[in-house]
């Protein structure tokens, strides 16, 4: 993505790059797998303990970081506090994947 950044910029073209969180839409109705229930897959993210933003929150914060000059941003607090650690401590990014396959794991 950094290199359209940089070559959008020759052309007016503005290119970001969001890391988001979880969001209450509705892919996870139709993303359903491993046969489990879109309540079983709530449930799951539920226990992971992140939470959920609603679109309207989401789309305002991307607004807003955009309307700031962000480039490359991670919401909600979560998901950038990991995209800080991932480069500075990736053990601790590595544990938190293993959590999130063990409950995803527990569904089927």
């Amino acid at each position: 993505y950094r290199s359209l950044v940089h070559e959008g910029r020759n052309y007016g073209v503005s290119i970001h790059h969001v890391s988001l969180g979880y969001v209450g839409t509705s892919i996870y109705r139709s993303a359903i797998y491993r046969k489990t229930t879109y309540e079983n897959t709530m449930e799951a993210i539920r226990r992971l303990g992140f939470g959920f933003m609603s679109v309207d929150e989401t789309s305002g914060k991307i607004i807003s970081n955009v309307e700031r000059g962000k480039i490359e941003f991670a919401i909600p607090a979560y998901a950038s506090a990991m995209k800080w650690v991932a480069p500075r401590m990736p053990f601790v990014i590595g544990i938190i994947h293993n959590r999130i396959v063990k409950i995803f794991k527990e569904l089927s």
